[in-house]
């Protein structure tokens, strides 16, 4: 609904809190976050006791960076309503950015004890443990997120990166694969796919998958990266290197995988 017709709606009810929180809903989403506190606080200010507009007065207090007076509005939002999940999702991220890991760690399951199946909070606590490196307890929380959405390619992506990184290679390569069955067009999902093969040094298959990432994304650095391992590893140290410098060229100067490549492309000179 459009600015115009909002404001006509409050001139005929101005008694009414949703239309002053569905133009504060419509201002947030132009990222004009002054106006929708204001017009969520008009909101409050008729029914100090909607859930809705509590939850959003939150959203828009986050985005303002006023991250205590955002967590406030959404602690009143559970006490008002103690199955409004999104606050609590809302609670744990803002602890989460806040490095505040196990107060994040204890929303996300307080989640989970009122409803087991809400899927957000599956995912979004697998990420966080999966960062802690807790990968096991990450599988499973993926695993349960995918017997309820079995379609989600992301799903099946982040699961396939907590198998890979857990060592558990044949895992992740199911997992990978099924990721581009559902989304043939994921260049990082076929390169991811030949680094678990070069971890298994089936050279052919890594190969084989790394030129489809590339064909499918010619300018991905972590390709040409992963391209640089399997040439290395098969003794052609020159194409390696090619492949490893045109990484760097395609990352920032610190960027991460710029850096490990340079190390790659030093142990190259240096043997």
């Amino acid at each position: 609904m459009k600015e115009k017709e909002l404001l006509k709606k409050i001139k005929a009810e101005p008694d009414n809190p949703e239309n002053f929180k569905l133009l504060g809903n419509h201002y947030f989403q132009a990222e004009k976050y002054e106006k929708a506190h204001e017009y969520y606080e008009k909101a409050l200010n008729l029914d100090p006791k909607y859930v809705k507009a509590v939850h959003n007065m939150g959203n828009a207090c986050y985005k303002l960076n006023r991250i205590e007076e955002a967590m406030s509005w959404w602690k009143k939002a559970v006490r008002l309503d103690p199955t409004h999940f999104q606050s609590y999702l809302s609670l744990a991220e803002a602890c989460y950015h806040m490095r505040k890991v196990d107060e994040a760690i204890d929303y996300y399951r307080l989640v989970l004890s009122k409803c087991p199946e809400q899927v957000d909070a599956l995912t979004a606590l697998a990420l966080v443990l999966y960062d802690q490196a807790r990968y096991e307890e990450s599988v499973k929380l993926y695993q349960n997120a995918i017997r309820l959405k079995k379609n989600d390619p992301d799903l099946h992506y982040n699961l396939a990166n907590a198998f890979y990184d857990s060592y558990q290679y044949d895992n992740a390569i199911r997992e990978y694969l099924e990721t581009i069955r559902l989304n043939p067009e994921d260049a990082v999902a076929y390169n991811n796919l030949a680094d678990c093969y070069l971890q298994k040094r089936d050279f052919p298959k890594a190969q084989a998958h790394i030129e489809k990432a590339l064909a499918l994304k010619p300018d991905l650095p972590a390709a040409y990266c992963t391209l640089g391992e399997i040439c290395e590893a098969q003794g052609e140290s020159q194409k390696a290197l090619e492949a490893l410098e045109k990484t760097v060229k395609l990352t920032r100067h610190n960027d991460m995988l710029a850096r490990y490549a340079k190390n790659l492309i030093r142990d190259i000179i240096n043997k």
